[in-house]
C-alpha cells in the first residue's frame, strides 16, 4: 500500500514541477510536501492559517503570503536567537541547509533551522522562534539574568501548539528525537523549551497530513469552508468593492438587518415598560407577588454583582498581569454602517 502511495506522489510531483519550472529552488520544493509549518495548518492549531488557504496555495491558486514585517524579523532575528541558545547552553550549532524528508512518506518535508550537537555528543534539532505573544507561552523554562528558573523544562504545553506540531515533525523527518524550542519574547524575554518526541502525536501528524495531500492536493478536493476560515485576520483584505449582483444582495440584507434591529429594540423597550409598570403595583421591598389564589405571578430581586476591577490590578501587580491574559479566538463580527 505504502509504494503505491509513493508512486503516486511521485506521478504527481512530475505534474508539479511542470507547474512550477519558472520558479526558483526553493520555492518550487515548496510544492513538492508538505513542510513543518504546514502541520499544524492541518491539525487545525495554526490560528494564522487556515486548511482551504494552505490547500489554495500548494494547488498554486493563491500565491502564499507575501513577506510581512513579522516574517521578515523572524528570519533577521533567527541567527541572534539560535546564537543565544548555543551560549547559555553551551553547545555547538550549525546551519543545515539540507531539505529532509520522511524515508516513508517523502511528501512530508522539512528545514530545520539549526542542528544541536550536544555536549555527550548526541544530535538535536532547535528551532527557533521570534513572538509578541507572551500570553501563549505560559511557564516553560526561562533563562534571565544568567539562570533558568520558573516551571519545567519539558513542559511542551507551555508552548503554541502550532510550534509543538512543528517539533514533532522535524524529529519524525531528520529521525533525531530531540528537539530544543528557543524563543525571544517581547524582544527581551528569552526561553528555551525541550520538546520531547512522542510517538502517538506523530502517527497523528503523519495521518493527517498524509490525508491531506491525498486527498485534497493530489485528488484535487477542496477542504470543506468552515466559518473559522473566516477568523483569519492576518491576510485578510482591509476593504473590497463588490460587483453590481453582490452589491443588490448586500444592501438588500443590510435593509432587512435594520428592520429587525429596529424591532428588537422597540420590543426591548416595551418589555422595560412593562417589567417598570409590574414594578409599580407594589412595594419595593416585596420579593413575591402572588394571585388571588396563592400562586407565584412574578418574583422582584435585587442582585449584587462582584465585579473585578482589572485596571487596579494591572497597575498594582505590573509582573503578575501578563501570566493571567488568555486570548481567545472569536466569529468574525459583521458592524452594519446603517
Amino acid at each position: 500500500m505504502q509504494e503505491l502511495l509513493i508512486q503516486k506522489h511521485n506521478d504527481f510531483l512530475k505534474k508539479q514541477n511542470e507547474r512550477t519550472e519558472n520558479m526558483d529552488e526553493w520555492h518550487k520544493r515548496r510544492y513538492n510536501g508538505l513542510g513543518g509549518s504546514d502541520v499544524g495548518t492541518i491539525l487545525g492549531v495554526n490560528k494564522y492559517k487556515t486548511v482551504h488557504e494552505l490547500w489554495e496555495e500548494k494547488t498554486l491558486r493563491k500565491a502564499p503570503p507575501k513577506q510581512n514585517h513579522k516574517m521578515h524579523f523572524g528570519h533577521v532575528l533567527e541567527d541572534p536567537i539560535a546564537k543565544e541558545f548555543a551560549r547559555v547552553m553551551g553547545v555547538k550549532i550549525r546551519i543545515s541547509n539540507k531539505q529532509y524528508k520522511s524515508e516513508n512518506e517523502p511528501w512530508l518535508l522539512g528545514n530545520v533551522d539549526r542542528l544541536i550537537t550536544l555536549r555527550d555528543k548526541s544530535k538535536a534539532v532547535l528551532e527557533c522562534k521570534n513572538s509578541a505573544d507572551h500570553t501563549a507561552f505560559k511557564e516553560g523554562y526561562i533563562f534571565r539574568n544568567g539562570e533558568f528558573y520558573n516551571g519545567a523544562k519539558s513542559n511542551s504545553q507551555s508552548i503554541p501548539l502550532t510550534y509543538y506540531c512543528q517539533c514533532q515533525h522535524y524529529m519524525y523527518i531528520t529521525g533525531i528525537h530531540k528537539c530544543y524550542l528557543a524563543c525571544l519574547i517581547d524582544g527581551n524575554d528569552f526561553r528555551v523549551y525541550e520538546v520531547l518526541y512522542n510517538q502517538s502525536d506523530v502517527n497523528e501528524i503523519v495521518q493527517k497530513a498524509t490525508e491531506f495531500w491525498f486527498n485534497n492536493i493530489i485528488e484535487d478536493v477542496e477542504p470543506e469552508r468552515k466559518l473559522s476560515d473566516y477568523d483569519n485576520t492576518v491576510n485578510r483584505i482591509d476593504a473590497v468593492r463588490l460587483d453590481t449582483s453582490k452589491e443588490i444582495i448586500a444592501k438588500n440584507l443590510i435593509a432587512e438587518y435594520l428592520g429587525c434591529d429596529a424591532n428588537i429594540k422597540s420590543l426591548e423597550k416595551h418589555r422595560d415598560e412593562i417589567k417598570a409598570n409590574l414594578l409599580g403595583l407594589v412595594d419595593t421591598d416585596i420579593q413575591e407577588v402572588l394571585d388571588s389564589t396563592g400562586n407565584t405571578l412574578y418574583t422582584i430581586k435585587s442582585q449584587t454583582r462582584n465585579s473585578f476591577d482589572k485596571d487596579k490590578f494591572k497597575r498594582e501587580h505590573a509582573d503578575l498581569y501578563p501570566s493571567y491574559i488568555t486570548q481567545t479566538q472569536t466569529k468574525p463580527i459583521v458592524t452594519i454602517k446603517g
